[in-house]
C-alpha cells in the first residue's frame, strides 16, 4: 500500500527561504504527496508571492489571521492535511530527492511508526545584513576555492547595502544539495543519545523534531495534536513526541534521513528564554521524573542518565531495591531538577521529604553490588547537588 503523505510546512516572515524549501519538493521521487503550507500571519508578502506562483505538485495554502503560534499553526496543518501520514518539515528546510519516499517506506512497513530523521546540515542560501562579521568570514571561506561562487558572494555582499538579504544559492542547485560548497556544520542529535548495550533510547521522544519527522494522522488526533499552551520557541514538538512514546508507538531514528537548514539571523536570547519557560511548562504538565531527568538535570550526559534509568529497572527486577526506594529516587530527581528550574511545581508524592533512613539503607545495598557501582555513584551525585 502506498500511503499519501502530507508534508506540513509552517512559515512566518520567511518568504525567501520558503522559496527554496518548496523548490526542493519539485524533485521528489515519491509521487503520492501534497504540501500543506501554514502561513502564521506573515507580513513580508509571503501570501502575495505564493498566489503568483504555480506548482507541479499538490499544494494547499492556509493563512492564519491572527497568528496562532507554532503549535496552533501545526494543528491547522494537521486538520487541512488529506494524507494518511503527516510529515513535518519547515520553511527553512531544503530536502533531498528521496526525502518523502524514505519516510513513506517506513510507514508502508508499520502503521505505528514514528519516523525521526536526526541529521541535518546548515546551508547558506542567503546573505543577510544582520549576519555577524564572523559569519561573513565563514561563508567567504566556504567559497574561497570556487571562482564562480566567490564572484557570486562578492556581488551578493555588495548588494546588502540596499537589501536586507541577497541570494547565494540558485534554484537549479536545490536538486543537488548534498555536494553544495555552501554547506557547513553537521548536526546529528543521535550521537548525544547513544544506546546502552541493547536497550533502546530511554529519551527517544527528543528525536521528534518537527523539521524532519513523520507519523500517521490518526495517532496525532488520538493524543490531541500539539498543545497550544506552549508559547514561543521550543518543546511543543518534544511534548508531542513524549505523548506518542507513552502510546507505545514504534520510534525509528534514522541518521541518514537528512535535510538542510537555511541559516538566518535568530534572536538566541529570546529563544533560550522561551525554551526555559516551555521546559518548565512541559515537565510540570506531565509530572514525569524521566522528563525532569532528561531536560532539567545538568549532572552527566544523556547516555549516563539513560543508563541510570535502565539500571534502576534492572535493580527493581532483581529485587535488590524496593519500589519505595525507586520512589525516593524520583523525589531526588525532582529536587535536582528544581535547582536549575525553580519554576517546577512538585506535586505529591514527589513533594514529600526524602526518607533518609530508607534511602541510605538501600543505597548501601546497591553499593555492595559491583555491577551497579556507576549507578550508586550517580545517585550520590544527584544527592550531593541538592545538599
Amino acid at each position: 500500500m502506498t500511503p499519501k503523505i502530507s508534508v506540513v510546512l509552517t512559515t512566518y516572515n520567511s518568504k525567501e527561504r520558503l522559496r527554496y524549501a518548496l523548490e526542493s519538493y519539485r524533485y521528489q521521487t515519491y509521487p503520492n504527496f501534497e504540501v500543506v503550507i501554514v502561513d502564521d500571519g506573515s507580513q513580508d508578502g509571503t501570501k502575495q508571492w505564493f498566489e503568483r506562483k504555480t506548482w507541479d505538485f499538490e499544494v494547499k495554502y492556509i493563512f492564519n489571521n491572527p497568528n496562532k503560534g507554532r503549535a496552533g499553526a501545526r494543528n491547522a496543518g494537521i486538520e487541512a492535511a488529506g494524507g494518511d501520514v503527516i510529515l513535518f518539515s519547515d520553511s527553512d528546510m531544503i530536502v533531498e530527492r528521496d526525502f518523502i519516499e524514505r519516510h513513506a517506506n517506513y510507514h508502508r512497513k508499520s502503521k505505528y511508526a514514528v519516523v525521526c530523521g536526526s541529521f541535518w546540515q546548515s546551508v547558506y542560501s542567503y546573505l543577510y545584513q544582520d549576519f555577524k562579521p564572523h559569519t561573513f568570514r565563514l561563508v567567504k571561506s566556504l567559497v574561497q576555492d570556487r571562482p564562480k561562487l566567490r564572484k557570486r558572494y562578492s556581488s551578493a555582499k555588495e548588494k546588502l547595502q540596499f537589501k536586507r538579504y541577497t541570494r547565494l544559492l540558485k534554484e537549479k542547485e536545490v536538486s543537488r544539495m548534498k555536494n553544495s560548497p555552501l554547506l557547513h556544520f553537521d548536526t546529528d542529535i543521535s550521537r548525544y543519545f547513544a544506546p546502552y548495550g541493547n536497550h533502546p533510547y530511554f529519551f527517544i521522544w527528543v528525536f521528534f523534531v518537527v523539521m524532519n519527522v513523520s507519523v500517521r494522522k490518526k495517532h496525532l488526533r488520538k493524543i490531541g495534536g500539539f498543545d497550544e499552551k506552549f508559547v514561543g520557541y521550543g518543546c511543543e514538538d518534544t511534548d508531542v513526541g513524549y505523548r506518542l512514546w507513552k502510546e507505545r508507538l514504534k520510534f525509528i531514528v534514522d541518521p541518514t534521513l537528512r535535510n538542510y537548514h537555511q541559516e538566518h539571523v535568530r534572536n538566541m536570547s529570546k529563544q533560550n528564554d522561551d525554551l526555559r519557560r516551555n521546559i518548565e511548562y512541559m515537565v510540570n504538565k506531565h509530572q514525569s521524573p524521566e522528563l525532569a531527568l532528561c531536560h532539567c538535570v545538568s549532572i552527566g550526559k544523556e547516555q549516563k542518565k539513560s543508563d541510570f534509568l535502565f539500571q534502576r529497572e534492572q535493580l527493581l527486577s532483581d529485587g535488590i531495591i524496593s519500589k519505595e526506594f525507586s520512589c525516593q529516587l524520583d523525589k531526588l530527581i525532582w529536587r535536582c531538577a528544581k535547582v536549575k528550574f525553580p519554576g517546577l511545581n512538585l506535586l505529591p508524592p514527589n513533594a514529600a521529604p526524602l526518607d533518609e533512613g530508607l534511602f541510605w539503607t538501600e543505597l548501601n545495598k546497591v553499593k555492595r553490588k559491583k555491577k551497579y557501582q556507576l549507578f550508586a555513584k550517580y545517585v550520590n551525585q544527584l544527592y550531593s547537588s541538592v545538599k
